[in-house]
């Protein structure tokens, strides 16, 4: 497994004030990432959903039925991926690539080999 490369992305209490965001990749759309915040926790998925391309970041996250497990909504097609790992429930198989997102000291930092920003910095 390759060593973490952990990426200042912003103040928590910024970034606490979205359920759900995009984070802009510097090498491009294919590589942006969905920053969720839940319960006082942030998780991150791919940005783009694996059924048909749909905004996750756009998406609604809920509890799953009947637990306390939270998932993002796709809002093209309702397909729901778990925060926690980038599961499909709908589908096995189609899954989310999932990023390790971590707290200290206000500062939130995810684990990614590609400059992110929370504003779109492409050219």
């Amino acid at each position: 497994m390759a060593d973490p490369q952990w990426q200042f992305i912003g103040e928590e209490d910024t970034l606490s004030k979205k359920r759900c965001q995009r984070l802009f990749a510097e090498s491009g759309k294919d590589d942006d990432i969905a920053l969720f915040y839940t319960e006082g926790k942030f998780y991150a998925l791919e940005a783009w959903c694996q059924h048909q391309g749909g905004p996750l970041f756009s998406g609604d996250i809920e509890d799953l039925k009947g637990t306390s497990i939270k998932a993002v909504q796709c809002p093209w097609h309702g397909y729901k991926f778990k925060l926690e790992d980038g599961e499909n429930t709908n589908i096995p198989g189609l899954n989310q690539k999932k990023y390790d997102v971590k707290c200290e000291e206000g500062k939130v930092y995810v684990d990614c080999t590609h400059k992110l920003s929370t504003q779109e910095v492409r050219s």
